[in-house]
């Protein structure tokens, strides 16, 4: 655990997960500071000269600490569904050899609560057995936005290789865990086909729903992905240096403010159109994010009981506690 500083106490809060006044209550579940995966286009962390990847900090005390808060919210009267683990990846190494996520899957299991996944990572098989303990209340949202594996590796280069997550949807299906794809980030591509082939293998395995959302970068970020994908970064440039690229206020993993930029709103709601055809001709369901303000974009979603990014919230609502 060269990359690992073990830092006890020191992650112990848990904040809600909100973009929107219409989210669902979502509390995060964040014990770590860093991420092994070293993503490019990351914006929560190496965005600043304060702030790096690694070495990755891991509150080893926090399973405890959220045990108490859930307590807390179940004395409260609160639903909640939880997230492990936003701006950082719960499969990683540092969070799995010091037990870390192992501990915080038999909480979530032994306080029978609802929780979501969102990983390039794949668990152990001791990790996976958790997960199948949980399948009830459980939800695995695979995160798949390269077109080709070579750019995996460019961007996303200690992530999981692509078919491997493919491989660990697919055993998720099989063992009756909530599965979705979010596929993302996606960048502006000239060429969006690819996107079908990805959906395609997703379908192959008995995944029919889709989170799609285009990467949210800065211009710190957008100069890294030049230098590790320099035959696209013309194609992106003219989408994101633009006078009407959407902006956002964002908060990174240590609290610094930055400005991160999407593609054009009428640039994003083309293409999310474009995409969404895709899926309803194999007769799949897409959702994206309520922050964007495309409203009834997810109407279909949400007949199937999906919302923004893949959550599938009729497990929630009509689960039993």
């Amino acid at each position: 655990m060269n990359n690992t500083i073990l830092c006890p106490g020191e992650m112990s809060n848990i904040k809600i997960h909100s973009n929107t006044p219409t989210c669902p209550l979502i509390y995060e579940i964040v014990p770590v500071m860093g991420c092994e995966f070293q993503c490019t286009y990351c914006n929560a962390l190496g965005q600043e000269n304060t702030e790096n990847f690694l070495p990755v900090k891991v509150d080893t005390s926090y399973p405890e600490f959220l045990r108490t808060e859930i307590k807390k919210h179940k004395q409260e009267n609160k639903k909640p569904l939880y997230y492990y683990c936003p701006k950082s990846d719960c499969f990683q190494k540092p969070l799995i050899e010091t037990n870390v996520t192992k501990e915080i899957l038999k909480v979530l299991r032994d306080e029978k609560c609802y929780y979501i996944l969102v990983t390039k990572g794949v668990p152990t098989q001791e990790l996976f057995q958790l997960l199948v303990e949980t399948k009830d209340k459980c939800q695995i949202i695979i995160s798949y936005g390269m077109p080709t594996e070579e750019i995996r590796k460019a961007v996303e280069p200690c992530a999981a290789p692509l078919q491997e997550r493919i491989a660990f949807a697919e055993k998720c299906v099989q063992a009756g865990i909530q599965t979705a794809a979010i596929l993302e980030p996606l960048f502006p591509f000239k060429d969006l086909s690819f996107v079908e082939r990805i959906m395609d293998k997703f379908i192959s395995i008995g995944v029919s729903h889709f989170a799609i959302d285009f990467a949210r970068i800065t211009h710190g970020c957008l100069e890294r992905i030049a230098k590790q994908i320099p035959t696209y970064i013309d194609e992106f440039k003219e989408v994101y240096i633009r006078d009407d690229s959407h902006n956002e206020n964002y908060n990174t993993a240590n609290g610094t403010h930055v400005i991160r930029y999407s593609p054009p709103k009428k640039y994003m709601l083309e293409k999310f159109k474009l995409i969404k055809n895709m899926a309803a001709a194999r007769n799949c369901t897409v959702s994206i994010c309520n922050s964007f303000g495309f409203d009834d974009f997810n109407e279909e979603a949400r007949e199937k009981g999906y919302v923004c990014m893949g959550i599938n919230m009729a497990m929630v609502e009509q689960g039993e506690d």
